[in-house]
């Protein structure tokens, strides 16, 4: 995945990630907070992810276990 794909859908997967954080009785800033390491995560390995759905996958994964 290249920089441009990868910022196309980062907005989208950053919302997600906030909600799924939430779910997980976070505030704000800690659900914020997950979301940033989450996507900070995927970025590292940009070059490793093939399309949109596994990046989304992955994501939730990566997030909830920074939840917990």
């Amino acid at each position: 995945m290249v920089q441009k794909e990868f910022e196309d859908m980062a907005a989208d997967l950053r919302r997600r990630i906030v909600t799924l954080a939430r779910g997980f009785r976070l505030d704000s800033d800690s659900a914020e907070d997950v979301a940033q390491d989450t996507m900070l995560k995927l970025w590292t390995i940009r070059e490793k992810i093939d399309d949109k759905p596994s990046a989304a996958a992955m994501a939730t994964t990566i997030a909830r276990h920074l939840s917990i």
